[in-house]
């Protein structure tokens, strides 16, 4: 999760000079989100052998778990410009705080799923949580209407993609050869598809 995260703090310092620019953030968060999402998609696809060749046999049996995690990863991915975009526009405090409340909500909601269930998913679902509180927080904060629905309109066009991981997975499973082959042909769509959108 941390790593996932440090992947799109790379993105953000690729394109930090520009992202004053609202169309910039935009840019940054639909390259972001489709990480995101492709984190999301595999795994769901493929959750046998993406924890086996990422995490180790040992942790076949905590798929759910995984899946939350990459589920509260993708909210983060949509949103993560504005982290900059709040910074460059001098709310700092706001930021923290929104961020501090975001931390302090994960931690509670995980000490208050604890008393009825100590399953590790509840660690994944309180992520999810966390993640929303902090979307939401950010959304506030920036005060313009049109970031939510640009950025849920383009998941939602990028979500036909995910037919081409799943007819792999229905025709040959989940192993690692179908894995490496769809994702493969995911990688190769997705640039043809959005190198313009991008250059």
């Amino acid at each position: 999760y941390v790593i996932f995260k440090g992947v799109l703090r790379i993105i953000h310092q690729a394109f930090i000079k520009e992202m004053s620019d609202y169309e910039v953030c935009f840019k940054v968060d639909q390259m972001a989100g489709l990480i995101g999402m492709s984190f999301v998609i595999f795994i769901c696809c493929f959750p046998s052998t993406f924890i086996r060749l990422f995490f180790g046999e040992k942790f076949i049996h905590y798929k759910t778990y995984f899946i939350l995690v990459a589920i509260a990863a993708f909210i983060y991915s949509v949103f993560s410009s504005l982290i900059i975009k709040a910074m460059l526009e001098k709310k700092d405090k706001s930021y923290a705080l929104t961020c501090f409340f975001s931390a302090f909500s994960t931690l509670l909601a995980s000490i208050l799923f604890s008393f009825f269930n100590e399953t590790v998913v509840y660690v994944g679902v309180s992520l999810i949580l966390g993640e929303l509180f902090f979307a939401s927080g950010m959304l506030i904060l920036m005060h313009r209407p049109g970031l939510l629905p640009e950025r849920l309109f383009f998941i939602a066009k990028s979500m036909l993609f995910l037919l081409i991981p799943l007819a792999i997975k229905f025709f040959f499973g989940d192993e690692l050869v179908p894995f490496i082959l769809s994702l493969v042909v995911f990688s190769l769509i997705i640039i043809i598809s959005y190198h313009k959108k991008f250059h």
